[in-house]
């Protein structure tokens, strides 16, 4: 989305950018990186240094330069302080709100993605059987016939 004088867009969040002169489909783009759609918003540069998730970029309504992760780049499409980075002057309110609604549903969607397996703390043998008790400690090492045993060795 690139937010010029002469040729504005805004997002539809459909996959589309509305413009002046037509309509261009992020589809592919989204399809690439659908976990973090606000990249779209932004020109990644370069590989940033330091490692990481870290990419040179510049937001394609203010033009402004900058390093970081995604977080940073949704930090300053969402105008949240706090992350090191200056807002956007150049977003409205109402694209912050679509911003967030694309972010909302990529999140859902990444935690909804995730299965919930259940995993047993210890192994039981033969399945998961309510009538048997684990056992305590003396009754795993069986003190008493332990001891008789130790005294008719003695």
């Amino acid at each position: 989305v690139r937010a010029d004088k002469e040729n504005e867009m805004m997002p539809t969040g459909s996959g589309n950018v509305e413009s002046s002169s037509g309509s261009v489909n992020t589809a592919t783009v989204e399809k690439d990186n659908s976990s973090q759609p606000l990249w779209r918003y932004v020109k990644k540069l370069s590989k940033g240094l330091g490692g990481g998730g870290n990419v040179m970029f510049s937001c394609k309504f203010c033009d402004m330069m900058f390093t970081g992760s995604y977080t940073r780049c949704k930090a300053h499409l969402l105008n949240i302080s706090g992350v090191g980075i200056r807002p956007c002057p150049k977003v409205t309110n109402e694209e912050i709100k679509i911003f967030k609604k694309e972010q909302d549903a990529a999140e859902t969607k990444k935690s909804s993605s995730r299965s919930s397996v259940s995993v047993p703390l210890y192994a039981t043998e033969g399945g998961d059987d309510p009538s048997k008790k684990r056992k305590t400690l003396a009754q795993a090492f069986n003190n008493m016939r332990r001891a008789e045993m130790d005294r008719r060795i003695g």
